[in-house]
């Protein structure tokens, strides 16, 4: 069975229609890094996984939407 991504070259093609590029990888890089920083610097205090991934997410979302939109 013949798959449609079976070419490297036709899957980062489809990839970058998704928005892979525009949308993706922005939102994943900004994400992390401030995640990274909010859990390392414990600015909202210790054991504060969940708030620092909420703040992360709306950060994120933030910068991307504008961007997209």
């Amino acid at each position: 069975m013949s798959s449609r991504f079976y070419n490297l070259q036709d899957f980062f093609r489809a990839a970058d229609a998704w928005g892979l590029t525009d949308v993706i990888l922005p939102f994943m890089l900004i994400f992390i890094i401030f995640f990274a920083i909010l859990e390392k610097a414990k600015v909202l205090g210790n054991e504060k996984k969940n708030l620092n991934i909420g703040v992360s997410l709306i950060v994120s979302l933030m910068v991307v939407i504008p961007h997209i939109l």
